[in-house]
This record gives structure tokens, C-alpha cells and sequence, in this order.
């Protein structure tokens, strides 16, 4: 998965969300909810 981002986009974005130094952990807590199997499921979904 490859991701390119805009720094302008990105500099939007984090003056818009409430908390974004969260964003991380809050990343890896979904992953690690998900698991391998339900992020495959995320990945299949069209």
C-alpha cells in the first residue's frame, strides 16, 4: 500500500482535527483490534 501525500493536504488536516498527535496510536489500536483477518476483509471491500 503506497500512500502520497501532500504537504498542504497534510498541514490542513492537522489543523482541522481536534487532537492529531493521537492519530497514531489510534491507528495501531484499530489495527491491533482488527486483526489480520478483519483488515484483510477492509482490503477485499469495494
Amino acid at each position: 500500500m503506497l500512500h502520497l501525500l501532500r504537504e498542504a493536504s497534510i498541514d490542513r488536516a492537522v489543523a482541522a482535527y481536534p487532537s492529531p498527535e493521537g492519530i497514531i496510536a489510534r491507528n495501531i489500536a484499530t489495527m491491533e483490534k482488527l486483526g489480520h483477518t478483519g483488515y484483510q476483509a477492509l482490503l477485499s471491500e469495494d
